[in-house]
């Protein structure tokens, strides 16, 4: 800001005399060319002129203004030039410079001014001064007046007087037109004098170390106007100063934000504003209307950052940390949620895969992943040694945060094969959302590892065991054929009638075949055949009639017997090329094949004294049996579900969770099927009735047995921890969340007996 003229201030307090009668008393005498030159009344034509007229902002002429121009050589004016050779010599001694006023009309005018360069400076009474640069020409160039109008502007004067609240001396409080360089400072009784003030509206503040600031306000309206102002009361300031507290700055590696987690409080008010000096150089580069906490990313180095509250009176409080970045460890490799995997795994670039992290560690020799906090889905982790995975990290710092990194994968398992050196996995969550068709539920599976391998504050979920399939129902016996009728005898002639065929059977038991009849001349008929039977025979034939007599029928074959149920499979199951199996049911046994029919005998033949001779007519034939039915087929065992699976495999786990759904619900047993019917036994023939034997019928086949039911599938175990082998696994502050085991599958339906109901899966 500018300091108003000392000598401007003096001639306010003297009652305002005159500027222009100073300065004129100054430079009166002189060498040629230095004096008071005066308006020319006739100039002379040949002579250059400097002329021109001096106006306020309103166009109003501005009389008895002092006009002084001097030559400029090289960009230097007479009077510099002069006091750089004559230090200390008198300023009315220096040559070319002249001084003239203006008259009523703010007109001037310099005769007989030499070509050359110049500087003209006007002066006037409560007026803001003016200065021109101007070159006069060469005579030659025929002009012979060069014109210098000059604007000023009005000033006025702002009074007051500006108090300290409980004191009796009032000196030393700065007064200020807000937004200019016009300043006063007020003498012992608190007056003050802003001189010099372009005329315009103003805001006049008061400022003292300690007080409360105060203002007035003021119009300034023609040049030469004194205008007093409101009195001012500059009350003591009694604000308390905001505090500023820095609580942390973290993490302090290279290439990551370093969080500056901070506050700031005000005993009396509020706190409007938070900065922050990152490196403490003295610029605030940071700031916020609403809160300390920021962050800001340095290389490796040493630092000290200083944060700035402001309060709501304009109060400050400063806080410092002083704290070094660390380079980045170079045996990490980053993995995220946000991360790509076309990053390099750094940690400013994370990956988004573990199969891609293990990759940038076994071609860089590094052998630690840190995974940041979150869901990773569709990644069944494949853990390898000597390479440790260290979740629940916190992405803006990579420190271990309270959450998990959290694995989902479905139709597969996680891994953890042959790891016999140290590998440390810590604060995952592996979870097995649903398994593969015919697979159990595993949410990690361990082979040939031992204690090297250690787990951490890690979690394993496991969705339900798939159920068992469901046994088929046996096929029904095939029925047998009806045997065959026997032919007709003849009343009057030899040929007897013959025998009919017995049925067949599929299951290998045919109906006996039925007798021929007895030849004429009264002769007996023959006797049917038994039924046949693989392992024994069927219904035994009937016998023969006498001559002229009707024959006896075979008897029918008996029914096969009902097969056995079959039975239930363990459920403990067993590991077969490393993989559990449930306990097999078995299926119901088939029934029993029914047995052939007896053959009918044939009729006698006939012979007499009166009548014709005649043959017998022929037996029936025996009825097939019915086969046996096929027994159900048995329910297969159902799946496991277990948390964590260990084959020749003793990893240690420190507090660690194994939660568990239910084991699978075993298959139902297919039911048995029903035995095929035995087929009728075909008719004796009848025919010459009274004359000759009738044939007698065939006996029907015995009907199959049912097949027994098929054996219910066992339901499948549920444990957090399933051993198998030689696995003896070092676990300590363990939480088991496990659910139940699965029921066992029904049994077959009974055609013939029921099978059995599968065994209840076991829980651990």
């Amino acid at each position: 800001m500018l300091t108003p003229r000392p000598w401007t201030r003096a001639l306010h307090r003297s009652g305002r005399v005159s500027v222009l009668a100073a300065l004129l008393a100054l430079l009166a005498c002189g060498k040629d060319g230095d004096h008071y030159a005066p308006l020319p009344n006739n100039p002379s034509p040949q002579a250059t002129v400097v002329a021109g007229a001096v106006r306020d902002g309103r166009d109003h002429a501005v009389a008895d203004a002092l006009v002084v121009i001097e030559p400029v050589q090289n960009g230097v004016t007479a009077t510099t030039q002069h006091q750089v050779e004559n230090p200390g010599a008198a300023s009315a001694s220096i040559p070319g410079r002249r001084v003239t006023v203006t008259g009523d009309n703010g007109r001037f005018a310099f005769d007989d001014v030499s070509t050359g360069d110049y500087f003209l400076q006007v002066i006037a009474d409560d007026h803001l001064g003016a200065m021109r640069n101007l070159s006069v020409p060469d005579p030659r160039a025929l002009i012979d007046t060069v014109y210098v109008d000059v604007d000023l502007t009005p000033t006025g004067t702002f009074t007051g007087v500006a108090t300290l609240e409980n004191e009796t001396e009032h000196q030393g409080t700065v007064v200020y037109a807000q937004g200019t360089s016009y300043v006063a400072v007020t003498d012992p009784t608190g007056a003050y004098a802003l001189t010099d003030v372009p005329v315009g509206t103003y805001t006049v503040r008061a400022e003292h170390a300690h007080y409360l600031e105060d203002t007035a306000n003021g119009t300034i309206t023609i040049a030469g106007e004194v205008v007093p102002l409101a009195a001012m009361l500059l009350r003591i300031d009694s604000n308390i100063p905001p505090v500023a507290a820095i609580a942390s700055a973290s993490p302090l590696l290279e290439g990551i934000p370093v969080g500056f987690t901070a506050s700031g409080t005000d005993a009396d008010g509020t706190v409007v504003l938070y900065e922050w000096d990152w490196e403490d150089d003295g610029t605030f580069d940071y700031s916020s209307a609403s809160s300390a906490n920021a962050s800001h990313t340095y290389a490796a180095g040493s630092y000290r950052a200083k944060l700035r509250v402001t309060d709501d009176d304009g109060a400050i409080g400063l806080d410092v940390v002083e704290f070094t970045v660390l380079n980045a460890p170079v045996n990490r490799v980053y993995m995220s949620t946000t991360g790509s995997d076309t990053n390099d795994g750094s940690i400013g670039s994370p990956v988004a895969t573990l199969a891609k992290a293990y990759q940038i560690a076994q071609l860089d020799g590094k052998d630690e992943i840190l995974v940041a906090e979150g869901s990773y889905n569709s990644q069944a982790p494949a853990f390898l040694a000597d390479i440790d995975v260290l979740g629940g990290r916190d992405v803006s710092t990579w420190d271990e945060g309270t959450g998990y990194s959290q694995f989902n994968f479905v139709a597969t398992r996680a891994t953890a094969n042959n790891i016999t050196t140290t590998t440390l996995i810590r604060r995952l969550v592996l979870n097995l959302t649903l398994p593969a068709g015919g697979t159990n539920s595993i949410a990690l599976y361990s082979l040939n590892s031992d204690s090297d391998l250690r787990f951490e504050d890690c979690q394993f979920f496991t969705a339900n065991g798939l159920g068992g399939q469901a046994g088929t129902t046996g096929s029904s016996g095939a029925s047998g054929s009806p045997g065959l009728s026997g032919g007709a005898g003849s009343c009057d002639s030899s040929p007897a009638g013959s025998g009919g065929l017995g049925g067949a059977s599929a299951a290998g038991c045919p109906g006996g075949k039925g007798g021929n009849g007895g030849p004429e001349g009264a002769n007996v008929g023959q006797a049917g055949t038994p039924g046949g039977c693989t392992g024994g025979t069927g219904g035994s034939g009937g016998p023969g009639g006498d001559p002229g007599g009707d024959a006896g029928n075979g008897t029918s074959g008996l029914s096969g017997g009902n097969g056995a149920a079959g039975s239930a499979g363990s459920e403990s199951g067993a590991v077969v090329a490393n993989e559990w199996v449930p306990g097999a049911s078995t299926a119901g046994a088939p029934g029993v094949n029914g047995r052939g029919g007896g053959g009918g005998g044939a009729g006698g033949g006939q012979g007499g004294t009166f009548i014709d001779d005649g043959s017998g007519n022929g037996g029936g034939g025996g009825g097939g049996g019915g086969a046996g039915g096929q027994g159900g087929q048995p329910g297969t065992g159902g799946r496991a579900s277990f948390a964590v699976m260990l084959v020749n495999s003793s990893p240690a786990f420190d507090q660690c969770r194994f939660q568990t759904g239910t084991g699978g619900i075993g298959g139902g047993g297919g039911a048995g099927a029903a035995g095929g019917l035995g087929g009728a036994g075909g008719a004796g023939s009848i025919w010459c009735n009274l004359e000759i034997g009738e044939g007698g019928n065939g006996g029907s086949g015995g009907n199959g047995g049912a097949g027994g039911g098929g054996a219910g599938g066992p339901g499948g175990p549920s444990y957090g921890v399933y051993k198998a082998g030689t696995s003896a696994p070092t676990i300590v502050g363990a939480v088991y969340v496990i659910g139940s085991g699965g029921t066992g599958g029904a049994g077959g339906n009974p055609n013939g007996p029921a099978g059995p109901t599968g065994i209840s899966g076991n829980t651990n």
